[in-house]
């Protein structure tokens, strides 16, 4: 079964920790409800354009 409740995880894809901490995070999302989007991607920015501030 596909989760459509995913918690979408913004990280600095040219960050190192960051980018550890992702993998971390996959390897114990045995629900999968995470979802991950690097702040340089073109999706990042649409969502943040979306966000009110």
């Amino acid at each position: 079964m596909i989760n459509r409740n995913y918690h979408i995880v913004l990280f600095d894809g040219h960050c190192n920790l960051c980018s550890g901490a992702v993998q971390w995070i996959i390897r114990r999302d045995k629900k999968d409800k995470f979802r991950f989007a690097s702040l340089q991607s073109p999706i990042a920015a649409q969502l943040l354009k979306n966000i009110d501030t």
